[in-house]
């Protein structure tokens, strides 16, 4: 297989009022693994927002993961 590097098109400027919200999403995972007879839950959340910020679009991305020890002992019962 031969490798082709990526290219991109040029795309129209976005044209929006300033404080626009152009995009926003959250997902929250929650996984569970069982060994020697012990659960532990580990939730991952992560959340990204896109707004137009003085003619510029501002990119935030935040990522949180805790091993949390109450939601193990209620995937224990």
């Amino acid at each position: 297989m031969e490798y082709e590097p990526l290219s991109f098109e040029p795309v129209a400027p976005l044209e929006v009022v300033d404080g626009t919200c152009v995009h926003e999403s959250a997902h929250t995972t929650l996984s569970s693994n069982a060994e020697d007879g012990v659960r532990s839950v580990l939730v991952v959340s992560s959340r990204m927002a896109m707004h137009a910020v003085d003619g510029v679009l501002e990119v935030r991305f935040s990522r949180h993961a805790v091993l949390h020890p109450g939601l193990a002992a209620q995937v224990r019962r």
